[in-house]
């Protein structure tokens, strides 16, 4: 995505085929939407904040948890009172092969020759691999690349689905901080146990005002939202790793294996170990765009 005036944009990282960037905009009330052109696609994921984002006759109202998938080559304006988004730009060869090997021209989003974006609303493990993806400091490139393969997967699935997953329901601003706050304490916490209470006064609110007020944000309870992050965490460290199981499950915030494998199956279809086994063979195969 290419920057525009008074839009702060800094560079995170590059690779052969994506380039991660940091995008601060704070724009004052009294100013017209700044005017961009977007060259390439791209995934924008709104981190803290809120952002105003026009293409053609469309207008979207994006805020924490809100992503917006986008295709190459069309103007754009865009304001926002203060918010803070990740954008993930990719070459044009691997958008073209991404849609070839996928065959992406034949369904939803990518099949309109009308839509230029998609908004999209981020589920718990979107939101675990944003979170994830921010630690690239920390990271290998072949872990980087890993996670940024995972959420094109995800936001590929989502944006393959006809109709955009976004409610109707306009959010107050001075409940982003709430939610905000709350998804951070549990993307650096989760592997510990920790109470209703805990989270909802690090978010300074109430347990009851905090439980109804994060379910109409992000449509699952605080305790499913906790389970996905986890069980996301413990299907990476499967397939990416030789840890005995019992040691992911603990490592992830799990009290006892049995649980964890329950758990796991409801939500992958296997049981841990079945699922390791897979993940370890030659034949298994996930996301494979060089």
């Amino acid at each position: 995505m290419v920057e525009v005036e008074k839009v702060t944009g800094q560079h995170l990282f590059s690779s052969d085929f994506y380039e991660i960037k940091a995008l601060s905009c704070d724009f004052s009330q009294d100013k017209g939407p700044l005017k961009g052109y977007n060259d390439c696609f791209c995934l924008m994921l709104v981190k803290t904040g809120g952002v105003q984002f026009e293409v053609a006759k469309q207008s979207f109202d994006l805020h924490t948890g809100h992503i917006l998938v986008d295709k190459p080559d069309y103007e754009y304006r865009m304001k926002a009172t203060s918010a803070q988004c990740t954008v993930l730009n990719f070459s044009n060869d691997f958008y073209l092969r991404l849609l070839e090997e996928l065959q992406l021209d034949c369904t939803g989003f990518f099949a309109n020759q009308n839509a230029l974006t998609q908004l999209l609303k981020a589920d718990p493990v979107v939101e675990y691999l944003h979170h994830q993806l921010l630690q690239y400091p920390f990271l290998s490139q072949i872990e980087l690349d890993g996670l940024v393969f995972e959420l094109v997967d995800c936001m590929v699935k989502k944006a393959t689905v006809n109709q955009p997953d976004v409610t109707n329901y306009t959010p107050k601003k001075f409940h982003f901080p709430i939610i905000e706050r709350a998804k951070d304490y549990i993307h650096q916490q989760f592997h510990n146990d920790f109470s209703l209470f805990d989270l909802s006064s690090f978010a300074y609110a109430s347990p009851f005002h905090f439980s109804r007020l994060f379910k109409r944000y992000t449509s699952v309870s605080p305790h499913q939202y906790v389970l996905n992050v986890r069980l996301k965490h413990s299907e990476m460290l499967l397939k990416n790793t030789s840890k005995p199981i019992a040691d992911i499950a603990y490592q992830c915030g799990f009290n006892n294996a049995e649980y964890f494998a329950t758990a796991f199956k409801q939500k992958y279809g296997l049981s841990p170990s079945l699922y390791k086994q897979k993940s370890h063979s030659p034949l298994f195969q996930g996301l494979q765009i060089p």
